[in-house]
């Protein structure tokens, strides 16, 4: 398989497999069962379908993985395996949602999903401080390349082609990427760290500032969502920092790898 080929099925292929199963599953659900789309029954077996989804993901990334492993290329194996145990978690976390029960326990729903992207969090750090053995640019790419390169805003377009290819354009940036990181040159990885880190710091801007003007003109409303907006910014440059810290330092002295 060409270079592209691993990162084009980790990263659209094998989402494209799992959405459409998840998508076959719930059409199947709604057309027998009868359930609005609307309903709490409907949105109760959506948990079910998201556990579903995600252990599609688990089968087909777990087979493909005994290929995937034997390549040498140590950034594409990491990242594998980093997303092959992230939809473990999102199985876990789909039918766990599932058995708490219909629509009525949404507070429990929603301390269940905080809880679960704890360990979520967890995983992308220990594979992040295994990437930064080769360096720090090797552990930040994982991070971000993981939880998916976001652009910022994009004009819609009417055309359904044309707004399938911009949604395509996150994907498609990140297969290049993956597929040229241990290829090229330490210059390359800092260039292409530097981009996806400034393409998902950009993505937050729209909602600062949404949460500044808020803030000074909406009241106490407003300065809840400033300090919701603020969160989110945080959660974004949180995992960043832990993995500066957490890194693997290298010996003085010594010969960086990059």
């Amino acid at each position: 398989m060409s270079k592209y080929g691993w990162p084009f099925l980790l990263f659209i292929g094998v989402p494209f497999v799992t959405r459409a199963f998840a998508s076959v599953v719930a059409g199947l659900y709604h057309t027998v069962g009868g359930s609005d789309a609307a309903s709490d029954v409907f949105t109760h077996f959506t948990h079910l379908v998201t556990g579903l989804g995600s252990l599609t993901s688990v089968l087909v990334l777990g087979a493909l993985y005994l290929r995937v492993r034997n390549l040498e290329q140590p950034t594409l194996r990491l990242v594998w395996s980093c997303v092959l145990v992230l939809s473990v978690l999102s199985a876990a976390s789909g039918f766990g949602a599932y058995a708490i029960g219909p629509a009525d326990s949404d507070f429990g729903l929603f301390w269940f999903y905080s809880l679960l992207a704890l360990p979520g969090l967890a995983v992308v750090l220990w594979f992040a401080r295994r990437a930064s053995r080769s360096s720090l640019a090797h552990a930040f790419f994982l991070a971000v390349v993981v939880g998916g390169i976001t652009l910022p805003y994009l004009p819609e377009t009417s055309s359904y082609t044309g707004q399938v290819l911009i949604e395509l354009l996150p994907d498609v940036l990140a297969v290049w990427l993956l597929a040229n990181f241990d290829e090229r040159g330490p210059r390359f990885r800092r260039v292409s760290v530097g981009l996806v880190i400034a393409l998902d710091g950009l993505s937050y801007l729209p909602l600062l500032l949404f949460g500044v003007f808020a803030a000074s003109v909406g009241g106490p409303v407003g300065i809840v969502l400033l300090i919701l907006a603020l969160g989110a910014f945080v959660s974004f440059i949180l995992p960043l920092v832990l993995i500066y810290l957490l890194r693997v330092r290298q010996p003085e002295g010594g010969v960086r790898v990059q």
